[in-house]
């Protein structure tokens, strides 16, 4: 057996080296970095133009946290995406087979792939150690913790990059992989709050403090936000379980490619088999064949593999149980979230939060599939030569999708509606007796139910967003990975990147809460307190901006999935069936019109129903909802005209002369 290498390697990299793409994500990743560093310098202006020494530690102590943490992030999500496709994508092409019949062994081919799609990940790392090291001119920041902070780097993009692989192996599809890979990252994070939140229920025992080295934040930031909590010994113990787990994985993939790509051969040719969880959907009603054929294979087609039956188990599926055993405990017992708090009760809280993240995490990761999948297997060309309409196939796609939001957002509904409807006298000691009074204003029994329903709007607001940004990148991108790779990017940033963002810039969250309930993250938070406290506290405005939010981003979203309309036939070379077709300028500005006109209308409903934000009186409101109607009528003509325009144009040109 001969360990290297080999050609397989060189042939990536050369691949990969004329490839845009590569350095287009090293210039995002530098440019994310900087701008972490300009929030942090904008934020602490007095630390910037003071003279004092240790004003200027502090500052380069911020800028280690915050480029760290985005570093860490970048790796996180791009190591999977980079690796995820690298055996199965090649088995599906048929491509693994040629390279199996070869004289080259299972080594080169494995090490050669993982090797190279490790390289650009190595890449965007060292891209930003310059930046790091031109930081620590300004002092506060330790040689040595910047040195293991870096090494946490590139152990955590060799540990996922060698997962993915390994995953990639038995998986048959991209997404699952990447789904695969975040779910263990994922689990590495919240393994000791998961565990403590259930040791202080009375489940467990307490956490040992082993379970903080599964998080790599918390071992990167160990020298700053707890100094001397961890010696050589722990790092030790964090680089040899990591390194040795990706060496273990990498020999698990040379010894099992050859053999599971053997067996996949002669399943294949035996032809799927339909198991029973598929005989049982087959029988639950679903869309009509006739009206939207394409809505109709995607009810019937996506159906999970065994590697997804297992992480939707898991995950989905246990949160969801939690769930409904906890808002039937709050049903039973009364809702009490201060230390009097049940078991249950705890966990179903957790879960109603981890049930959203995760579903929604998943959704972002699946629903550029549905169009990639089709498109790298050619099946797409087939259903673009059909004579339906280039609507039916993008919606069909996108309803086929969005079903799976609609099921998410059951169990977390279930739960706030508990919180909501429980008639019991238990008081909530969660926050005492606060010393304003008008912080302890009892929540109303109509706005608490108004918030249920916008604790699941939310839920589906953002499900449709991810779903359109997802289809949308399918049909922008060719590379599967890369679509999935960027869709799950953009839920980071909207999720978590975005109210951290907000936090540095505005100080305190409550000040910026209005702006940060933008993330669901946030946004379900602030939930379980307005309904669990049942205080208003300081979200006397929650429901007005929540609703605001949730409109605004359903409107983006259907916005986003016409402009996927407007740009199919485009992408894959696809006669237009409309005569006159919009222009995407056009399309730009009427959803910019839709969501000024729509937040400005649903704004002034609530505020009308007694439902108003902060210091907001009744000519302020009738003025901002004027001013916005005429931005929006005036949007809206800027677009007709322009459509005239282009179309007269059009006519004239093929006028003869």
């Amino acid at each position: 057996m001969r360990w290297r290498l080999g050609p397989v390697f060189i042939y990536e990299c050369l691949a990969n080296s004329r490839r845009w793409q590569t350095y287009a994500l090293r210039s995002a990743g530098v440019a994310a970095l900087l701008f972490a560093m300009g929030t942090i310098a904008w934020s602490r202006t007095t630390a910037t133009m003071g003279s004092s020494a240790r004003a200027y530690a502090n500052l380069g102590e911020a800028y280690f946290c915050a480029m760290i943490g985005v570093a860490l992030k970048l790796v996180m999500l791009a190591a999977p995406a980079a690796t995820a496709g690298a055996i199965c994508l090649d088995r599906a092409r048929g491509t693994l087979a040629h390279m199996l019949m070869t004289d080259l062994s299972d080594t080169e081919i494995v090490l050669g792939k993982l090797g190279a799609r490790l390289l650009p990940v190595l890449g965007l790392v060292a891209c930003s150690w310059p930046a790091m090291a031109i930081s620590s001119l300004l002092g506060g920041i330790d040689p040595i913790a910047l040195t293991l902070a870096f090494a946490i780097i590139v152990a955590v993009a060799v540990f996922g990059c060698t997962l993915a692989l390994v995953l990639s192996v038995w998986a048959r599809k991209t997404h699952e992989v990447i789904v695969a890979t975040y779910t263990v990252f994922i689990g590495g994070l919240l393994l000791w709050p998961i565990w403590r939140g259930m040791a202080t229920a009375g489940l467990f025992g307490p956490p040992p403090p082993q379970t903080l080295l599964a998080n790599p934040f918390y071992v990167a930031f160990a020298p700053y936000t707890v100094p001397g909590k961890l010696d050589g010994w722990h790092y030790l113990a964090f680089f040899a379980v990591t390194l040795g787990a990706s060496a273990l994985l990498a020999a698990l993939a040379v010894w099992r490619t050859r053999p599971v790509a053997r067996r996949g051969s002669v399943e294949k040719g035996r032809g799927p088999r339909l198991g029973v969880i598929g005989r049982l959907v087959r029988r639950l009603p679903g869309p009509s064949l006739d009206r939207n054929p394409v809505l109709w294979r995607e009810w019937h087609r996506s159906r999970p593999s065994s590697l997804m039956m297992v992480i939707l188990a898991m995950l989905m599926g246990t949160t969801a149980f939690l769930c409904i055993v906890g808002a039937i405990t709050i049903w039973r017992n009364g809702m009490d979230m201060g230390p009097g708090a049940s078991a249950w009760e705890t966990a179903g809280v957790y879960s109603y939060l981890l049930h959203a993240l995760f579903g929604l995490l998943l959704l972002s990761a699946i629903a550029p599939t549905s169009m990639a999948e089709e498109r790298q297997r050619g099946s797409l060309d087939v259903l673009a030569a059909t004579p339906l309409s280039t609507r039916a196939i993008v919606i069909g796609k996108w309803l086929g999708t969005f079903r799976l939001a609609v099921l998410l957002s059951f169990a977390p509904g279930l739960f706030a509606l508990a919180m909501a409807t429980d008639r019991s006298a238990t008081p909530s000691t969660f926050f005492g007796r606060m010393p304003f009074p008008g912080y302890n204003w009892i929540v109303s029994r109509g706005a608490r139910t108004y918030g249920v329903i916008v604790v699941v709007a939310t839920i589906l607001a953002h499900g449709a967003l991810f779903t359109s940004v997802g289809l949308a990148l399918a049909v922008w991108i060719k590379r599967q990975s890369r679509a999935i790779g960027i869709s799950v990017a953009l839920f980071v940033l909207v999720t978590v990147a975005w109210p951290i963002v907000v936090a540095i810039v505005s100080g305190p969250l409550v000040s910026g809460q209005p702006i940060a309930l933008l993330s669901p993250l946030i946004s379900l938070f602030q939930f379980v307190i307005f309904l669990g406290a049942r205080r208003y506290l300081f979200d006397v405005d929650l429901l007005w901006w929540g609703t605001l939010w949730a409109v605004e981003i359903f409107t983006l979203a259907l916005g986003l999935l016409w402009l996927t309309i407007h740009t199919f036939d485009g992408c894959f070379d696809r006669v237009s069936d409309r005569s006159r077709q919009m222009p995407i300028g056009a399309v730009v500005v009427v959803t910019l019109a839709v969501m000024i006109g729509a937040g400005a209308l649903s704004g002034a409903i609530l505020w009308i129903e007694g439902v108003p934000p902060r210091e907001l009186d009744l000519a302020t409101a009738a003025g901002a909802l004027f001013y916005a109607l005429v931005i929006t009528i005036g949007l809206v003509l800027v677009a007709m005209i322009a459509i005239t325009s282009i179309s007269a144009s059009r006519e004239d040109g093929r006028r003869p002369g």
